[in-house]
């Protein structure tokens, strides 16, 4: 279920959390990074302007379908602290996956420890049996559980402003006291007989409701937000061809699976193109419900890739039914994939510019080769180039760039040169390829042990070079705009909303 939904729902905690700007990004901060939104709150509250904070799933994400990213991974390798929940297996599935995936080093913080757990036995999609209600901050006696846990490791992880911390938490715990008590009051007014709360056990427990579910509404009712479609990594149109079924071994619980038809790839990671006219098996997400011969847009990321593909999927938009005609054309009308689409090109960007140590606006002024490579001395003396060619050679070339403007980081002169393959190998071929006259928005890396400038590299005499190789590290310079609003929006990444 969604946490910002369920966040706008649970307003006790809610009412309590104002939206906090988390501080910019500076030397002597302690580093720390949450898993979702809520903690995010929690822990911005506490640390003020004394920490750097990264939320990995934002209040519009799910953080039980989450995929993490190499930027999440960064952001983790860096951290000194690592706050999660931590109450079942459920709801922060990639977490522990992540911390061995980064080699995390520092602390890591269950905001839970001391909470007092109910069951939820409520249907959970695919998930059998009484569950941990991980919503545990929905109790504000909780809720002051949580608060006291962030403050003391923050006061543990940065004892010079260990005062600062326990002061932050004292004030924080006194509002939700003071909400508390408050909703008592409220609900007392009730007679209990009349007493209903939507969806949440914890809520229930505290102001003694029944829980029933909304009229209108289904708990497992499937919801896809535009940041899960904007974040699915393989989206494609296909027909369902059979329901509970799948065709990969690995998957066995078929309850909640479908093999659907791909029709046509709108957009795919680089390994996931080739499965046009291919069966693969489709993970539902929960509520998530299909029919054989439905058709459909659907939003995915991988799940098993071995004899047969299966992906996990976030939900999916119904469309008509696929003609042969319509299949072998191709033919996509649907507004929604066009969003997609768009969305897509935006996070690429957006990832983009967030990895790069500098970004820039620049016309390319010249392009030739590298110097020769060095040589490698043989045991007999002899000297032999230091790499054979191989049909995966990059084909180096170096881009001179005049600079306009630089909008990341910073560069020591008014050109730059930067390194592109030229190669169209399988490996190759989505990187950028610059030719003299090329404006446009450049998201550049520095290249370590770069090899000496080629001749027309070096006579603009650079103080830095650097590489540009994935398909969104240029621009055209109609896209400047589009690139300004990514680096606002990778500025305030830190920065979480109460929902």
């Amino acid at each position: 279920m969604m946490q910002g939904r369920l966040s706008r729902r649970g307003f006790i905690l809610g009412a309590a959390v104002a939206p906090v700007v988390a501080p910019a990004r500076a030397a002597g901060l302690v580093k720390v990074v949450v898993t979702f939104s809520i903690l995010g709150d929690m822990a911005a509250r506490i640390a003020g302007s004394h920490a750097q904070l990264t939320t990995i799933v934002g209040p519009d994400a799910d953080c039980e379908t989450y995929t993490t990213t190499a930027a999440d991974a960064r952001a983790v390798a860096e951290a000194q602290m690592f706050v999660m929940n931590d109450l079942n297996l459920r709801f922060e599935p990639w977490a522990e996956t992540l911390l061995k995936r980064a080699a995390f080093r520092g602390t890591k913080l269950v905001a839970t420890q001391g909470v007092n757990i109910i069951m939820d036995d409520r249907p959970q999609g695919a998930m059998k049996g009484p569950q941990i209600d991980h919503h545990a901050w929905h109790d504000p006696s909780n809720a002051l559980v949580y608060v006291a846990n962030i403050g003391e490791g923050l006061a543990k992880r940065d004892p010079a402003n260990a005062d600062f911390y326990r002061a932050q938490a004292d004030d924080y715990a006194r509002e939700i006291r003071a909400l508390d008590a408050w909703a008592k009051r409220v609900f007392a007014e009730v007679p209990s007989a009349k007493r209903r709360v939507m969806t949440f056990p914890l809520l229930k427990t505290r102001y003694g409701h029944s829980l029933r579910g909304g009229k209108g509404t289904s708990v497992n009712r499937c919801v896809m937000t535009a940041g899960s479609k904007a974040a699915a990594k393989f989206v494609f149109q296909g027909t369902v061809k059979r329901e509970n079924a799948s065709n990969v071994k690995a998957v066995t619980d078929t309850s909640k699976t479908a093999v659907v038809t791909v029709n046509k790839i709108i957009s795919a990671a680089e390994g996931l193109s080739g499965f046009v006219n291919q069966d693969v098996t489709v993970q539902l997400a929960p509520g998530e419900k299909v029919r054989a011969g439905e058709a459909g847009i659907f939003y995915t990321n991988g799940l098993v890739f071995g004899e047969n593909l299966a992906v996990r999927s976030e939900g999916h938009d119904p469309v008509k039914a696929l003609s042969a005609k319509t299949t072998a054309s191709g033919a996509i009308a649907n507004e929604n994939t066009r969003d997609h689409l768009r969305a897509d090109a935006h996070r690429q960007i957006r990832e983009c510019v967030t990895d790069a140590r500098v970004v820039l606006t620049g016309k390319v002024v010249a392009v030739g080769l590298p110097a020769a490579p060095p040589t490698l001395a043989t045991a007999t003396g002899a000297s032999r180039p230091f790499q054979p060619i191989s049909e995966h050679d990059p084909l180096w070339h170096e881009a001179v760039v005049e600079v306009d403007d630089v909008h990341k980081g910073s560069v020591g002169s008014k050109q730059v040169v930067l390194r592109f393959p030229s190669s169209t190998d399988v490996r190759w071929w989505r990187s950028p390829k610059f030719r003299v006259g090329q404006s446009g928005v450049f998201a550049l890396r520095p290249e370590p042990g770069a090899a000496s400038l080629g001749v027309a590299a070096a006579a603009f005499g650079p103080s830095m070079t650097y590489t540009c190789l994935g398909p969104a590290d240029f621009q055209p310079a109609n896209q400047t705009s589009k690139v300004a609003a990514a680096i606002d929006a990778a500025k305030g990444q830190s920065r979480n909303s109460s929902c």
